[in-house]
Parts: structure tokens; sequence; C-alpha cells
């Protein structure tokens, strides 16, 4: 299962300051390197944490490892905050659709 935590501020719950995931589908376990849903999270998850580095210049914490990755952004931006809640929109709608695969998690810091 795949698990994804939504960091919020607990002095303004609308701010998102970073996101975990960790975890692997095992969707598809018969065919090593072809499961469409970790590479769907995978996907949209390096995406956002490009678009943070690269496109908005946030100040930006990344860890990462063999199925996990856990951003903490430095930076309230509205730039910031548009990446971050677009990934958590597209990781609950492919959790609508895989429940049992795909988790999310908000949690006030």
């Amino acid at each position: 299962m795949i698990v994804a935590r939504f960091f919020y501020s607990k002095l303004n719950k609308e701010v998102c300051k970073g996101f975990s995931v960790k975890g692997h589908a095992n969707s598809n376990v018969n065919k090593f390197g072809h499961d469409l849903i970790c590479c769907a999270v995978s996907a949209v998850v390096q995406m956002c944490c490009n678009g943070l580095t690269e496109v908005a210049k946030c100040s930006v914490k990344v860890c990462s490892g063999d199925g996990f990755v856990k951003t903490r952004v430095k930076s309230d931006s509205l730039e910031a905050q548009v990446l971050l809640k677009s990934l958590e929109l597209e990781l609950n709608l492919l959790a609508q659709q895989h429940n049992k695969i795909l988790k999310l998690i908000k949690v006030e810091v």
C-alpha cells in the first residue's frame, strides 16, 4: 500500500507545508516494473518536487529512498501552495479509484 501524508500548518490550516509518500502499490505483482498505480504516483510526486524547486524556486528539503519521498517547503508562497494542493488533488482522485492501494492522510504540524 502507498500512504501519502500532507502536512498542514496548525496556525493556518489552509497552508500545506509538505508531504511524504511511502510504500509500493504492488497492484501488478506478476510483472515487475509494470505497476501503473506506482508509476502514476511516482510521476506526479516527481513533477511536484521539480515544480517546487525548478519552476517556483522554493526552498525545499527533500529526502528520498526506495519507495519513499518526503518534502518540506520553507515557503508559504502561492506557487508552492498551488503545486502542493494540485498533488494532493491528483493523489486523492487516484485514491478514490484505488482505495485499497493508495491512502491519503492530513497531518497538522
